[in-house]
């Protein structure tokens, strides 16, 4: 036992050895891309390589989705000097089918690819993160929290390379004021929504039926500029039906609709 027990730490401590960090080569990898093909890092070489780890049906990743294509496919996408690409992380079900959902789901253009579960080994990390490897191959970012929180310093990291190459954007916009669809919709039981904020300011996110009636309070106070999440968990007393969510935010406002069911 004690020398099983000794085997498994030393794997542990391997990995960790192993695990890459900022300022390291960035280890090649080569996974099935969706639509036929492979997507391999050295096929990049000398471009700024974005990566965007994700599980194909990661609430967090999809809800995020749609702001890695707005925020960096959008703005650099068009730089010859520049490739963004996504790894689905959750090989047991990542198949065409679970990643071409998630690339309808996200609104994604950049190339997907499946089955990538060896980068949690490969750059010590896992789903919901975002990578940034520079021209030379040299890991110059690595996500430590979620997409979310780490897009902006990712995006102005890309910023940096490319300008460094003479080819950057000349200004990086500021974050919009948003709100995302609630994920699962529609639901049984809890769901995930996300919104943005452009500066510091008093939040408040509420939750409506259909006859104008407050059921739920997801947010009332002070907030940071940038992205964050909340999440309804409806009781049991709301009935199935159709039910509108609201952001204010200083005189902004933005109202979508969930449907919530009932098993």
């Amino acid at each position: 036992m004690k020398h099983l027990a000794s085997l498994l730490l030393l794997s542990c401590l391997c990995l960790g050895a192993n695990a890459q960090n900022v300022g390291n080569t960035a280890p090649d990898f080569t996974y099935p891309k969706l639509g036929g093909g492979e997507i391999r890092l050295a096929d990049f070489s000398g471009k700024v390589v974005f990566v965007f780890l994700f599980g194909n049906t990661c609430p967090f990743c999809l809800a995020v989705g749609n702001d890695t294509e707005q925020q960096i496919q959008a703005q650099f996408g068009s730089n010859p000097n520049f490739q963004a690409i996504g790894l689905d992380m959750w090989t047991s079900s990542s198949t065409t089918a679970s990643v071409t959902s998630f690339r309808a789901r996200t609104g994604i253009t950049y190339p997907l690819g499946l089955q990538a579960g060896g980068m949690a080994s490969l750059y010590g990390t896992t789903y919901d993160r975002v990578l940034v490897i520079g021209a030379d191959g040299v890991l110059r970012y690595k996500g430590m929290s979620n997409t979310s929180s780490t897009l902006q310093s990712a995006r102005s990291m890309i910023n940096t390379l490319l300008s460094a190459i003479g080819t950057g954007s000349d200004e990086i916009p500021e974050v919009d004021f948003g709100l995302t669809p609630a994920y699962p919709n529609p639901t049984a039981g809890e769901t995930h929504i996300a919104f943005r904020i452009e500066s510091t300011e008093h939040v408040r996110l509420t939750v409506f039926d259909m006859l104008g009636r407050e059921v739920a309070v997801l947010s009332d106070g002070l907030r940071e500029r940038g992205e964050h999440r909340v999440t309804w968990s409806p009781g049991p007393h709301l009935p199935p039906g159709l039910y509108a969510y609201s952001l204010t935010a200083g005189e902004e406002r933005l109202t979508r609709t969930v449907l919530l069911t009932r098993r």
